[in-house]
């Protein structure tokens, strides 16, 4: 078995791909590719006649363009960590600078000097291609009608075997969407017959006297409408509405567990949250250590932003972590202490209220005791953060470099008054951010912590403000502290600490949202009942508007016009937020549905529990529940009682919809149980049955696996052209700017390979399954216009609300990535592993 590495074939950037180009022209025009390289890299004016010195010759030549395209890689690479070394002049730097560039622009020439012949051979094979756009049904009618047009011209009535008119000249047969359609139509004819002869039928009418046109023909119109063939509520109806209603159960067995899992985290803080304090309550010294850990958080987060703001782009041991765009280091070394930070600080603010510290008679006597942690709380990290800049302008070995505790004369001296600044400033932000740190621990406690002589705690509704009223005070703060170092900090140092606001600001509406959501859902319902089910209806609404609005429209779909919208929709149309706005409706909606169904489900386990335990039965039951909460009656239980049970509620919840989610995803397909199937089965029948002349249909659902064709068994030699379909690799999230707004890649399906120029080619027998990709699957994927609207108007919302209603008739594909990882080794996934684990439905 060839592997799959050996076949993959590499796709450097800024090139051409060379070697599928060649691999195509030589398994059609083998002759004319030889002659071409005889005269283009062997120079002689003749074919020689054993052609193995030609291919030798080809493949050194495309070698040498990849080592070119290689090499030019690794010099950009190389002058991407070129920097200025500590004690080196400004114009020693630039001259190595200048240098490195001058060496990657020798290396750019090369590449166009081994580039050459190749364009040449290309230019010299003189190509031709009929391209059929898309557009869904309508599209391949209107490309049927244009076939049959060309085969007519190609078909004079002088016309003989052999003659080479404009159909039978053909080098490709470009299509996508609608006219991929029609055009595996024509090839699947032209495999089961014969190209010429499939031409030739095209151009004339029938030859019996009933039937005005050949029988594939007579085929597409009786399956006008191939989705349905018979009109009406019919048999045929009813199975569409029963396939995407078992699509959609079985995509909800994999979607909803794993949201009610995470609707049950919120559940668990607020329990954490509430039984800390209130297990420590007579403990004197449990205060301390928890603000002393909240200091300890909130200063690591500052001294990773001061060691980050300090690496050179080049110097990171993280490299996968330090690529444009990344915010994994930032998110678990400074956003994530932070969050702990400020958890543990509200969890000492509902302790200092359960003791009574905040009962003073006035109100500076309740807030001054607690502002003196705060101070050191507040005081602590921008201290750690002038020590590290201290550090850095100590680690300096010479003067040259500029730095903010140096002096601007040239001199290199110390700049005391700016160093003794950078310590003294701290103490003014750390001052109002103890001020406003403490009355937020008064009024929290006041409003949303029970402290009562024998009755205490700690609201949902404390849990979900602290961290955010924390962040803002000492957002506030830290603002008022770059302020005051406006002659000290860079405008580097500045955007760092921006985008870190922004990142912030970005957890801290996750924390509300979600632990809103997940604690307030069912009083919402019962407030909103039929807003709700508004907000719900109006959300798919706006997705089928969206649909209709799509670029890609299919023949069930109309576009809606802007005028039939209300002026504030046309607003939103305008700026492309309408799909955006109406899907986030819609999830909220359905979050809030499903994280009601989560606290009555708890609330129930909560009672049966409860009636567990307090009933006389001795059952095994009622043993294991006393026995492993530790509860032998259910009548006045304490708080502490009383959170076990809950706990064992939610987590009987979290372990139950973890091994459901667990599960489905494990041996439920999502590609098997996308639409696409389904999609798949009836374009093939139509169009691909269409010249099974010996077709031979299951008497119940009308499908014959015969109607399907390999991709690489298609016509592949100078007497048909080369059939490629265009179909877009989705690409929502991705780093390059450059394709943030098209979010797609082209990616194409021939019978001689399959992949994108920038990611890398594989033989098309060797992908997708033992035989390789089917042509049905690569017309479906082409055509697939009820997708989650990727392309320009792609949307994170609307990707996930058409993927949670399984509106999707796309298609998972193993990508093969044709480049060299930086360990100099390739991607070792493989397409028969990837198809292993989505199922058999490459058909």
């Amino acid at each position: 078995m060839v592997s799959f590495d050996q076949v993959t074939y590499p796709a450097a950037d800024h090139a051409l791909p060379f070697r599928t180009i060649c691999g195509e022209y030589r398994a059609r025009r083998a002759g004319d590719l030889a002659a071409a390289v005889a005269r283009h890299i062997l120079n002689v004016g003749q074919t020689p006649a054993e052609l193995q010195p030609v291919w030798t010759a080809l493949d050194k030549t495309l070698s040498a363009s990849e080592d070119a395209y290689s090499a030019l890689a690794a010099m950009k690479d190389v002058l991407s960590t070129v920097r200025q070394e500590p004690g080196e002049t400004d114009e020693t730097f630039r001259q190595r600078v200048a240098t490195g560039y001058e060496e990657s622009r020798k290396a750019e020439k090369q590449c166009e000097v081994c580039d050459l012949p190749l364009k040449q051979i290309l230019h010299d094979m003189q190509a031709t291609a009929v391209c059929l756009s898309g557009g869904g049904i309508r599209s391949a009618s209107f490309s049927l009608g244009v076939l049959q047009g060309l085969a007519r011209f190609s078909r004079p009535s002088e016309w003989a075997l052999g003659d080479k008119t404009v159909m039978d000249s053909l080098d490709y047969l470009s299509t996508v969407s609608g006219g991929g359609y029609i055009g595996s139509w024509l090839m699947a004819w032209a495999q089961r017959s014969c190209y010429s002869d499939a031409v030739s039928q095209l151009a004339t009418s029938a030859p019996t006297s009933g039937d005005p046109e050949p029988e594939p023909i007579r085929h597409l119109r009786e399956y006008t409408s191939y989705l349905t063939p018979k009109y009406g509520f019919t048999l045929d109806t009813l199975t569409l509405g029963s396939i995407v209603g078992r699509n959609m159960i079985l995509n909800w067995l994999t979607l909803i567990p794993a949201v009610i899992c995470l609707l049950c985290l919120p559940e668990f803080l607020w329990m954490v949250s509430y039984a800390l304090p209130f297990a420590a309550q007579y403990d004197r010294g449990w205060y301390w250590p928890v603000m002393l850990l909240a200091v300890l958080s909130v200063t690591v987060a500052s001294v990773f932003a001061a060691v980050r703001m300090s690496w050179p782009p080049y110097a990171s041991r993280f490299k996968d972590s330090m690529k444009q765009g990344s915010t994994s280091l930032e998110l678990w070394l400074f956003a994530l202490p932070l969050i702990v930070g400020t958890w543990l600080l509200g969890e000492a603010w509902a302790w200092a209220s359960m003791n009574r510290i905040f009962a003073s008679t006035t109100r500076l006597n309740q807030i001054v005791p607690l502002a003196k942690w705060l101070f050191l709380f507040a005081l602590l990290p921008p201290m750690a953060i002038s020590l590290v800049r201290l550090r850095s302008l100590m680690g300096i070995g010479g003067k040259a470099r500029p730095s903010p505790f140096r002096k601007h004369d040239g001199s290199g001296r110390i700049a005391w008054g700016r160093l003794t600044w950078s310590f003294i400033a701290p103490l003014f932000a750390a001052g109002l951010a103890a001020i406003l740190l403490s009355i937020e621990a008064f009024y929290l406690s006041k409003y949303f912590v029970v402290a009562r002589p024998g009755h205490f705690q700690v609201t949902r509704w404390y849990v979900l403000f602290v961290v955010p009223l924390v962040f803002s005070a000492t957002m506030l703060a830290s603002s008022l502290l770059s302020g005051l170092l406006s002659n000290i900090e860079s405008e580097e140092e500045r955007e760092w600490w921006g985008r870190a606001g922004g990142l912030l600001f970005a957890c801290v509406l996750i924390w509300l949202g979600f632990n809103g959501i997940a604690y307030f859902s069912g009083q919402t319902l019962k407030l909103l009942h039929a807003s709700i089910l508004a907000a719900v209806g109006l959300g798919s609404g706006y997705v089928g508007s969206l649909a209709g609005l799509s670029a890609a429209t299919t023949s069930g779909l109309k576009r809606v016009k802007v005028e039939q919208l209300s002026k504030w929709q046309q607003w939103l149309s305008r700026h492309n937020l309408l799909p955006p706005v109406a899907s986030g409706i819609a999830l909220i909606c359905l979050t809030f549905v499903l994280a009601a169904l989560t606290s009555w489900i708890r609330r129930n386990l909560y009672k049966l529990i409860s009636g567990e335990l307090a009933s006389t039965a001795n059952g095994t039951l009622h043993q294991f529940l006393t026995s492993w909460l530790g509860v032998h009656s259910a009548a006045d239980l304490p708080v502490l009682d009383r959170l076990k049970i809950d706990a064992s509620a939610t987590s009987l919840i979290f372990l139950g919809a973890a091994a459901l989610a667990i599960l489905g995803n494990r041996f439920i397909n999502v590609n098997t149980f996308s639409l696409h199937g389904m999609y798949r089965m009836r374009l093939t029948r139509a169009y691909l049955g269409a010249s099974n002349f010996a077709r031979h249909p299951d008497a119940f659902t009308n499908f014959d696996p015969a109607d399907n064709l390999y991709q690489s068994s298609m016509p592949c030699s100078a007497d048909a052209p080369l059939h490629v379909i265009n179909t877009a690799l989705n690409v929502v999230a991705t780093r390059n700017l450059a394709w943030q707004q098209r979010k797609a890649e082209s990616f194409t399906f021939s019978p001689v390979s399959c992949g994108s120029w920038r990611l890398g080619y594989v033989p098309t027998s060797v992908y997708g399954g033992s035989r390789g990709v089917r042509v049905g699957t690569a017309m479906a994927i082409s055509g697939a216009a009820l997708n989650p609207n990727m392309g320009y108007n792609s949307s994170p919302l609307v990707t996930l609300l058409m993927t949670f209603f399984n509106t999707r008739l796309g298609w998972g594909c193993p990508i093969q990535r044709g480049r060299r990882c930086e360990t100099g080794t390739r991607r070792k996934r493989r397409p028969r592993t990837f198809c292993a684990r989505t199922g058999r439905p490459w058909r």
